[in-house]
């Protein structure tokens, strides 16, 4: 053991010896692989009629100048029929000169060449890009080989509209894509350039060619340029070539040009999803590629191929930098690669026990803890548990190469080193991937699925310089068709097959049976061809509905016979792998798909009939009944959903068979094609209808549709306090009712729909249009119902009128909102009709609202109305400062001379006008509050002006004239001041005096009438003007004592006074009254013991006149008479006076007592009744006082 000291000199050069053994070992092995990859090369390809595409490449260069053997190389990649050969032609040769490039003269179909300005290009045929063959692999590899670092561009052509633009055809061409492109990639080390271009926009992005016509003939730009995007951008940025159409061609094209750019660009994008998600898919085997451009690209009919950029374009220079700065680092890691070999020589043990195990027991652990967190999700969200996630894989990935790195470790001397740690890092990782990649697929109920998963189980390696087992060379050959088979990565199965132990593997116990599956002999075969041929019949005879149940029968059937034959074709491929394992594994095989399921045998008139029996399978296979769900879906949507279900196109329109001892069985593609889309279309409208009956707006909107509300009053109080649901608005209408009710009924001939289900989707949108018209117009009047103008002084009303006056203003704004929603056009489109109908009342709105240039003609009338409203809006007025006895109107603010003029009707009123402007506009009685508004409101201010100085003028100017009387005699009965004749001619003589001038100028302006001091409040259309309190009754009042006191010229006359004598007092024994009189100047009325009766007493009052009341008294049995009055002078009313003398027990009724002296001395009562109050006609209202 002395020679392994470190001291021991012998020791060192023994390991230097060592470390160049192994670098020349491996030098040779490198080499040796290299040849056999060669050699392998060589021998499939001498198998072949035709030459590798290594080859082909190889005679091209030799044709090539020397100098242009080393240009760089770009890579065409694309489907059959996409355009490839056009879009190379264009791109190569925009302007026709063919000699710049030279065509490859290669008879090879796969691969076309061509050469010229310093760069070289290879182009794939449709074929090579769909193979997934390991053979074509091979030859890629070969071919891209010598020039991968010379090759940094890969261009993939797209056909817009072709049959693989759909999102799965998408998909699938990005998958294809990339799986070429990884193989470039791994050459190069490094990710490649991509560049996408669209073909055929002239025929699907109508704008696209009239937009680059239009930059082209500008000169601006030259050309629409390439543009970088990021995939998920969405479109290309082309808005700033949008101003060029405006003046570069008709309306039409700019049409189309801003439909491009503002909208299919966009759909165009979205639409190419699919295609970089697969090709820029990060979770590959390679670093993904890096998406360069994205180019557009038309082939007009006539003129010059069109494209934004130069999809070709490379920079030499920096290929040519690429590429050495590449040769020099692959140099310097080589010579790093061999020191640190040489390092770790020294110390391998150290090496191993320090870092490897330990890195490898974390990778496992890691794999074992991202598999156990992935299936626990996936049974707490209910999701399926296979195929693991992209972490899983990529912790597999990891720890698969540690296990490898252990299990084969590069110095040979630690291979069997330390096996028992090396064996149980092993068996984790075995257990964990067959627990989470293999047993699931193992216990699925299809017998080729399981098969595929034991050959993977049960594949190994038997030493480490790679020499499989015959089991684990088939499925490491066949990798690719297994991975696709079992759903799992590629590269998965090289990783656990490169460090697998068969010994430990084991089928999952209890193990489901395998499904009894349905029979697919002929008779199963006959019985559906039969059955298509009738549906066939049936549509093409007469448009009979398929029924739903029918059709999943049939397509139960159809899937059944579908996997009978694929399962058929599929077991052919993996019937090698299938052979082995049945061989090597005889008893696990029968457990695992033995006698249990038997193999289906299919038919040979199957096999040979198989490409039109597969066609004929699809049209109901490939169908699903399922179709864009229609809840919660607008009309119009549901309606273009119907347009898009349409009948599967077949390669063939008929098939015609005749199978063995059986009569010919034509089926007639496009009828069954018809039927079920017919049936698709029935599902969908019964559960379009079924769920817009149960929504709270019609079925013109989405249930999720949003509008804001509009027309709502920026300010309160001026417009609606309420605004319009946004459903009613133009922009909804605009957006999906007119769309939806547009050209209906050529929309519904174009679908695939049975006349019962015309019918029914025709009532359906009658109803429904019905309904939001009913509802459009409801809404409109609550919206127009709810307009307030609630200024609250005249300053304020003017400003609001003011900003009315604008072109543009808050009223207007009201108006519009109303008139845009209601003004439809439905003399165009008859299912419109309704809506015109239920709108009818709004049109004379939409007519003064009818928009002419910015500006609204009739609107301006209504506005130039209230322009001659707007100098009277002040509400300044002397009011009290104006001198005594000013007239009514002159007290006014010019607010209130506007009411003034519409009450005295001097002449026509504002609010007359705006009647008559309404009158000629149709405007309904109804709908006349907004534009009356402001002309009530200023009436209304007017009003209370014209109130307020009546009232002031009354209470400061009427009442002091006539209030001093009512302090004196006989207005106030109470009084011992006599008012005299005079001062009450000076107050109350009619028209002249002072109370009549005063009420004249300050209250009878307001009034009718005025006979008599009879006066009644004018009246307005806003209500009777509002006159001071006991203004009216005082006037009346005193105009009905004018009539008592003065005569019509004005001169005084007696008051008439009516008196009729009592009986006398009872004759006593000594003395007897014998007579009675009252006497007003020399009018006099006397008593007698007679029938009494009333007699005229006519008193004067101005001067007045004494008066009197007196008795007569005689001595019983003849006599002495005597007489006894009371007697009342110095008074112009001296006949009230005599009254108030005297005492009132009854009504009317007066009585004096008076004493005839004499002897007796007797005191005696003497009355007179008076036909009516004598005080009566002074007494003014209660409210006058």
């Amino acid at each position: 053991m002395d020679f392994f000291r470190l001291n021991n000199p012998w020791l060192w050069v023994a390991l230097a010896v060592l470390v160049l053994a192994i670098v020349a070992v491996l030098v040779v092995l490198h080499l040796r692989k290299k040849k056999a990859g060669g050699d392998g090369a060589k021998t499939e390809s001498a198998a072949k009629s035709t030459p590798s595409l290594a080859h082909v490449y190889k005679d091209f260069l030799n044709k090539l100048p020397a100098s242009a053997r080393a240009d760089p190389v770009l890579i065409l990649l694309g489907e059959r029929l996409s355009g490839k050969t056009s879009f190379l032609r264009a791109a190569i040769d925009p302007a026709g000169r063919a000699g710049l490039f030279l065509p490859s003269e290669t008879g090879d179909n796969r691969l076309q060449l061509f050469a010229g300005g310093r760069r070289i290009i290879q182009e794939l045929s449709g074929e090579l890009l769909v193979s997934s063959q390991p053979e074509t692999r091979s030859e890629l590899l070969d071919l891209w080989r010598p020039i991968a670092l010379r090759a940094p561009v890969v261009v993939i052509v797209v056909r817009a509209g072709g049959p693989s633009f759909t999102p799965a055809g998408l998909r699938e061409l990005g998958t294809l894509a990339r799986g070429k492109i990884d193989c470039l990639t791994e050459l190069r080390g490094r990710p490649v350039r991509v560049r996408v271009c669209v073909t055929h926009l002239d025929r699907e992005a109508p704008g696209f060619v009239d937009l680059a016509l239009a930059v082209e003939r500008e000169g601006s730009a030259g050309s629409l340029r390439g543009v970088r995007t990021d995939p998920e951008a969405g479109a290309v940025e082309l808005g700033e070539y949008l101003p060029l159409g405006v003046k570069s061609g008709p309306v039409t094209a700019f049409a189309a040009m801003t439909d491009f750019v503002v909208s299919r660009n966009t759909a165009l994008f979205t639409a190419l999803r699919p295609l970089f998600q697969a090709l820029l898919d990060a979770r590959g085997t390679q670093p993904a590629p890096v998406l360069d451009q994205v180019m557009l690209a038309a082939f007009p009919d006539g003129a010059a191929p069109i494209m934004t950029g130069d999809p070709l374009a490379i920079d030499v220079k920096e290929v040519e930098s690429e590429a050495t700065a590449l040769t020099k680092r692959r140099r310097r890691q080589a010579i790093e690669v061999f020191a640190a070999a040489a390092a770790l020589s020294v110390l391998p043990y150290l090496h191993y026990m320090t870092i490897h195990v330990g890195g490898t027991k974390k990778s496992v652990a890691a794999f074992e803890a991202k598999a156990a967190e992935f299936e626990a999700k996936a049974a707490k969200d209910g999701a399926p548990k296979f195929p693991p996630s992209a972490e899983v894989h990529a912790a597999e990935e990891v720890a698969a190469g540690d296990v490898k790195g252990l299990m084969y470790p590069f110095w040979p001397q630690v291979r069997y080193s330390f096996s028992d740690d090396k064996d149980a890092l092993r068996q984790r990782y075995l257990e964990r991937f067959r627990a989470s990649y293999l047993n699931p697929v193992l216990i699925r109920p299809n017998r080729l699925d399981r098969a595929s998963a034991a050959a993977v189980l049960y594949a190994e390696v038997e030493n480490r310089e790679g020499n499989f087992s015959e089991l684990g060379l088939k499925v490491t050959n066949d990798a690719a068709v297994l991975a696709a088979r079992i759903g799992i990565p590629e590269k998965v199965i090289r990783d656990y097959v490169a460090v697998n132990d068969a010994s430990t593997a084991k089928l999952p116990a209890d193990l489901p049976d395998l499904p009894v599956m349905p029979e697919a002999g002929m008779p199963q075969w006959l019985e559906f061809l039969q059955k298509m041929q009738e549906v066939g019949d049936s549509w093409r005879n007469w448009p009979a509905g398929l029924d739903e149940e029918t059709f999943k029968a049939l397509r139960r059937q159809a899937i059944g016979l579908g996997d009978a034959l694929a399962e058929a074709t599929a077991a052919q491929a993996l019937k090698d792998v299938i052979a082995i394992l049945e061989r090597e594994r005889e008893a696990e095989m029968r457990d695992l798909i033995g006698p249990k399921a038997p193999s289906r045998a299919v038919p040979e008139w199957v096999v040979t009939n198989r490409d039109d029996l597969s066609q004929v399978l699809d049209l109901a296979r490939n169908v699903s009944l399922a179709v864009e769900p229609a809840a919660g879906k607008g009309l119009n949507q549901a309606l273009t959903d119907l347009e898009g279900i349409t009948p599967a196109n077949a390669p063939k329109p008929s098939y015609r068979f005749l199978p063995p001892e059986s009569k010919e069985l034509t089926i007639d593609a496009a009828s069954v094609a018809a039927s079920i889309a017919a049936l698709r279309s029935s599902l969908y409208v019964i559960a379009f209808m079924d769920d817009a009956r149960n929504r709270q707006f019609p079925a013109f909107f989405a249930r999720n549709a949003y509008y804001p509300s509009a027309g709502g009053a920026l300010v309160p109080g001026r417009g609606a306090s309420v605004m319009l649901p946004g459903v009613y608005t133009k922009a909804a209408f605009d957006r999906d009712v007119a769309p939806a009710l547009s050209d209906v009924d050529t929309r519904l001939d174009k679908m695939s729909l049975l006349s019962a289900d015309r019918r029914s989707l025709i009532d359906f949108i009658d109803k429904e249009t019905r309904r939001y018209s009913i509802s459009l117009r409801d809404s409109l009047k609550i919206y127009y119902a709810s307009f307030r103008f609630n200024p609250t002084s005249v300053s304020a009303l003017r400003a609001d009128v003011n900003d009315m006056l604008a072109p543009s203003s808050w009223f207007s704004d009201f108006l519009l909102t109303v008139a845009q929603s209601a003004g439809v056009d439905t003399l165009k489109n008859p299912r419109l009709q309704p809506l015109g109908e239920a709108l009818s009342e709004f049109q004379p709105i939409v007519a003064i609202m009818t928009n002419d240039n910015g500006k609204f003609p009739a609107l301006e009338k209504y506005t130039a109305i209230l322009g001659t409203m707007l100098p009277s809006l002040d509400a300044g007025a002397p009011g009290a400062s104006a001198p005594r006895g000013t007239p009514l109107e002159e007290r006014l603010a010019p607010i209130g001379k506007l009411a003034f003029t519409m009450l005295v009707k001097s002449k026509a009123s504002v609010l007359d006008e705006v009647k008559a402007f309404l009158d000629g506009a149709g405007v309904p009685t109804s709908m006349r509050s907004p534009f009356l508004a402001p002309v009530n409101l200023a009436y209304s201010f007017g009003m209370g002006n014209i109130e307020e100085e009546v009232a002031r003028a009354y209470a400061q100017e009427v009442l002091p004239e006539i209030q001093p009387l009512f302090d004196k005699f006989p207005f106030d009965s109470t009084s011992t001041t006599d008012a005299s004749g005079e001062e009450v001619t000076s107050v109350l003589v009619p028209e002249k005096g002072t109370f009549w001038t005063a009420f004249q100028g300050a209250v009878a302006p307001v009034c009718n009438g005025g006979q008599n001091g009879v006066y009644t409040p004018k009246s307005s259309p806003y209500g009777s003007v509002r006159v001071p309190a006991g203004a009216l009754s005082l006037a009346k009042w005193a105009g009905q004592l004018g009539k008592i006191l003065w005569e019509k010229d004005g001169k005084p006359k007696p008051l008439t006074l009516s008196a009729k004598p009592l009986p006398l007092p009872a004759m006593e024994a000594e003395e007897t009254v014998t007579l009675s009189y009252i006497r007003a100047g020399s009018a006099s009325v006397y008593g007698f013991n007679q029938s009494p009766a009333f007699q005229s007493l006519p008193a004067a009052w101005s001067p007045g006149e004494p008066a009197s009341v007196g008795m007569e008294v005689t001595t019983t049995g003849g006599g002495d008479k005597q007489f006894a009055s009371i007697d009342v002078e110095g008074s112009d009313f001296a006949i009230l006076r005599l009254l108030k003398k005297g005492t009132t027990g009854q009504a009317r009724v007066w009585t004096w007592v008076l004493s005839a002296g004499g002897a007796v001395g007797r005191k005696y009562a003497i009355s007179f009744e008076f036909a009516a109050d004598p005080f009566a006609p002074f007494r003014p209202p209660a409210a006058a006082r």
